[in-house]
């Protein structure tokens, strides 16, 4: 019987016999090389050259701690490292660093199953590949969200507002300490009112701060990004300010609290101010304000001046008949003002019976009286004047602004008097009493809250008398001397 061999066959068999003949008998000329996968410790060291075996776990944003030092070549030859991923999850874009090193530099960028590849070469013979799977947790992957908080969520004009965030993040529960629970901030105002200025104080601050100062619509935003990079969606907050805050004060028509405009006399002024940022529904700031009084214009000849412009209620004492024009500016604690204007039609003073054609010499003194302590300065004539004692029991009245037309326009130099007299106080035969009643000043000693009334007279040294002039004040909140 023969064999059914082709003469290709018959060559290729042979030439397989030879070579077995010639290996046979003698060893393989390269070994192969081991590649193994073991865990790498940060401070170089490793427990056992063991292979890993059960997956890696591992999470977003930490590096994975692998090593090929464990790897090796029986002849004892030197290692070439060749490492590349075979297989990340859906949507990572991790690029494997050091791939030709000992130790690669792999950081999950997501989570899911990472699958590390290992060949190692000792430049003629390759290793099989070895294999790591690395599982990524969701840890470390979670981004910052803030929630805005304001001092005030409807701020009037004017108002300081602070701001606040709670921030929270998954990556710094006590189960994933990620990263420690430390942000950047980068706040914004996304919109304010048409005419804003408005600014925070800090956009990079934890507690920034800013001051409304239009009504209307402002819009907070804030941006935390974690030690890790990762940013928050912008959050924002709405302030609706309301007008309140930004209203300047109204005044009325200036008046004299005196209807005698005659010239010499003490003719005293007032107006009557509101805001309604100081009502109580709003209660924006305090209602004081500063008071700047001017003459616009005077009679021909005239020299007449206010005692003290600033003040709630001057007075002056007109020397020539005619129009005094007057002009008041009020201006509230945020700086908004308003202006009003008054002209007063002032007379002639009548002729006395006994002197039909007042010459110099004949003129009675005009009496000025003011409270000068506790403040604020006030002049006495019509108006009660309200003060706060807080506790004590005395009360200041002033006469030195009084004055004599004969010394005024003659030139003469008359003396004169004073004479004080408590007239009514709130309980009959209390011990209320005046320390002075002949000079130019006085100390009220009150008992009780309620009202006062002291009159003054000037008499110049000629013998004529002033009208009579009354400083009428309540008392509150009064301290007993014991």
């Amino acid at each position: 019987m023969f064999d059914l061999i082709r003469p290709g066959q018959r060559l290729v068999t042979a030439l397989g016999a030879v070579l077995l003949a010639v290996t046979a008998g003698c060893a393989q000329p390269y070994a192969t090389p081991s590649a193994v996968i073991a865990e790498f410790h940060p401070d170089g060291t490793r427990s056992a050259c063991v292979a890993i075996s059960a997956p890696l776990v591992a999470r977003i944003g930490a590096p994975v701690p692998v090593t090929a030092a464990c790897s090796s070549d029986p002849d004892g030859g030197s290692l070439v490292y060749a490492w590349s991923l075979a297989d990340a999850p859906a949507g990572s874009r991790l690029s494997l660093g050091n791939t030709d090193a000992v130790t690669p530099t792999l950081v999950p960028d997501t989570a899911g199953k990472f699958r590390l590849k290992l060949v190692v070469s000792n430049g003629v013979v390759a290793s099989a590949p070895a294999f790591v799977d690395v599982a990524v947790g969701t840890c470390g992957g979670h981004s910052p969200a803030a929630t805005l908080e304001a001092s005030s969520a409807n701020p009037h004009v004017g108002e300081m507002v602070s701001l606040s965030a709670t921030v929270a993040d998954e990556d710094t529960a006590a189960d994933c300490g990620a990263h420690a629970a430390t942000f950047d901030y980068a706040w914004s105002l996304a919109d304010v009112p048409l005419g804003s200025q408005a600014a925070l104080n800090g956009a990079n601050l934890r507690a920034p701060s800013f001051s409304v100062d239009v009504a209307g619509r402002y819009t907070v935003r804030l941006v935390v990004t974690d030690p890790s990079g990762k940013a928050s969606h912008p959050a924002e907050l709405a302030l609706d300010a309301s007008p309140c805050g930004g209203n300047a004060p109204t005044v009325s028509v200036v008046t004299p609290t005196s209807t005698n405009l005659e010239t010499g006399e003490v003719i005293s002024l007032a107006a009557s101010v509101t805001d309604s940022d100081t009502d109580a529904s709003c209660a924006a700031h305090a209602a004081t304000f500063r008071y700047d009084w001017a003459f616009t214009a005077l009679p021909a000849g005239s020299r007449a001046s206010l005692n003290d412009a600033a003040l709630a209620e001057p007075s002056f004492v007109p020397d020539v008949a005619g129009a005094y024009a007057l002009a008041l500016t009020v201006t509230d604690p945020t700086g908004r003002s308003a202006t009003a204007t008054q002209i007063l039609s002032v007379v002639a003073a009548p002729a006395g019976p006994s002197n039909p054609d007042p010459v110099c010499g004949a003129s009675a003194p005009t009496a000025v009286g003011r409270v000068l302590w506790p403040g604020p300065v006030a002049v006495c004539g019509g108006r009660v004047v309200a003060l706060n004692l807080e506790g004590t029991d005395a009360i200041e009245l002033d006469a030195n602004a009084s004055s004599d037309r004969d010394n005024r326009e003659c030139g003469m130099s008359q003396t004169l008097g004073y004479a004080w007299t408590l007239v009514t106080t709130p309980v009959t035969g209390g011990k209320s009493a005046l320390e002075s009643s002949d000079g130019p000043s006085t100390v009220l000693r009150v008992t009780r809250d309620g009202v006062y009334k002291v009159r003054l007279v000037v008499t110049d040294s000629s013998g004529l008398s002033s009208h009579e002039l009354f400083c009428s004040v309540f008392a509150g909140n009064v301290g007993s001397r014991g």
